[in-house]
């Protein structure tokens, strides 16, 4: 190999490692919604439950530059994670296996590299008559944005749909942040959700969840240390071609 490709490609290699010094991340963490009941009516002999009679999960990480892609996708019955890697980003989806308790994590440390998660939970339950109901939990959500250019989203929407209801939005808790126009985030909250059975008899009650997390890095340059790794680099080259051409 000549020794200007040589050069080239080490320049090469320590400009593409650079990138990989700075990175945007999100994180959204959802504590267990612990679902309780009161009794409307204490003396009426009617005890105040409720039952879930389905639920299902899906959980998914992936990492891409629209040539490239890593993909996890799941619908697990119990705790389970998913992790996607590449071009030196990560995301990561994990369910602690009940409703509501998850925690969602995306990194990109590449330019033009794209890192998300999502998290899709339904549930449905019979509520007793007479009963109130109260979900309760806690979300925190932060976000860094690696340069000006850098883009981030993370959300979580849930709704509480009885049965005969108008639909969404009747009952719902949304958050939603962005980038823009801070690029910097941090919060943390209590969520709290409830409805009440007042009929003479048992109801449906509908839980949607929905959790996402979006990063992509752009504009990264490198380091004034990579500079230096890379001109040291370059000199050494430059003795090593002094002396073949001195013998």
């Amino acid at each position: 190999m000549k020794l200007n490709n040589i050069s080239l490609l080490l320049a090469g290699m320590l400009l593409s490692g650079a990138a990989c010094a700075s990175s945007s991340s999100v994180t959204t963490r959802l504590s267990d919604l612990n679902i309780s009941v009161f009794d409307l009516t204490p003396d009426d002999g009617i005890q105040s439950t409720f039952a879930i009679t389905d639920s299902s999960t899906t959980i998914s990480a992936y990492v891409g530059n629209g040539t490239q892609q890593w993909l996890q996708e799941l619908s697990p019955s119990a705790a389970a994670t998913v992790d996607a890697a590449g071009l030196a980003s990560a995301s990561q989806a994990a369910w602690g296996g009940k409703f509501g308790g998850f925690d969602l994590t995306s990194n990109s440390a590449s330019n033009g590299t794209m890192a998300s998660t999502y998290v899709t939970q339904r549930i449905t339950l019979t509520l007793a008559p007479h009963t109130g109901l109260v979900a309760e939990g806690w979300l925190s959500m932060t976000g860094h944005q690696a340069t000006a250019q850098s883009t981030w989203v993370q959300e979580v929407y849930i709704d509480l749909m009885p049965s005969n209801s108008a639909g969404y939005g009747e009952y719902r808790f949304k958050k939603r942040a962005t980038s823009w126009p801070t690029g910097e985030f941090d919060s943390n909250q209590p969520i709290t959700m409830s409805f009440v059975n007042t009929s003479d008899v048992a109801r449906n009650v509908y839980f949607s969840l929905n959790g996402h997390t979006f990063v992509n890095t752009v504009g990264l340059v490198p380091e004034p240390s990579t500079y230096a790794m890379l001109g040291a680099g370059l000199l050494a080259l430059g003795l090593h071609a002094r002396r073949r051409r001195t013998r």
